[in-house]
């Protein structure tokens, strides 16, 4: 079966108006404190660069561009930028108009 590695892209996608997106970047460096009210309902893609996600038991799980998740009710503690570069993170959402329905 063959593997398809061909990325969402969200930055290039065209979105409907039921949905939301925003861009996190972190220098080179920079730590992300996670707030599980950011993340909920949220889609993510890893858009450039890499993140580690540390979770509450110290573990690190290394995220790099392309990657796809679900922050949402994991027990994590931050998202770090441990390399020289950007590292950027699109957030997908239901618009605010379609979070009241």
């Amino acid at each position: 079966m063959p593997v398809h590695t061909t990325r969402l892209g969200i930055l290039g996608s065209a979105i409907p108006e039921q949905f939301a997106v925003d861009v996190l970047v972190l220098g080179p460096g920079c730590v992300q404190p996670y707030h599980a009210a950011d993340w909920h309902d949220v889609l993510v893609e890893i858009e450039d660069g890499h993140i580690e996600l540390e979770l509450h038991s110290g573990a690190r799980h290394t995220l790099s561009a392309g990657d796809l998740l679900w922050l949402c009710d994991v027990p994590a503690r931050a998202l770090h930028n441990c390399q020289p570069e950007l590292a950027v993170i699109v957030r997908l959402s239901r618009s605010s108009s379609q979070r009241n329905r």
